[in-house]
């Protein structure tokens, strides 16, 4: 299991969003070469509304920290990697 306590937030006004758009495949490599070793289980706040349907008013917060489509790309990605 790998507990994560909080995925950096890309913050007020997008201003941290550089250093989570670095984080993202950091993750994403470090799970993959885990998970070639054993199963892996992501815990934590990941800081990202994937869908719409997360949000209640989605179009309002659209490019908002845990909504913009660079985050919710970068989480496509881990899922696309077969992580679920």
């Amino acid at each position: 299991m790998i507990p994560v306590s909080d995925v950096p937030n890309a913050g007020n006004q997008l201003v941290t969003l550089p250093l989570r758009m670095k984080w993202d495949p950091i993750l994403r490599k470090h799970l993959k070469t885990l998970d070639e070793q054993k199963p892996v289980i992501l815990t934590g706040d990941l800081n990202v509304a994937h869908n719409e349907i997360d949000l209640a008013n989605p179009k309002a917060h659209t490019r908002h920290a845990g909504f913009t489509k660079e985050e919710r790309d970068g989480f496509s990605a881990l899922l696309a990697e077969g992580f679920t």
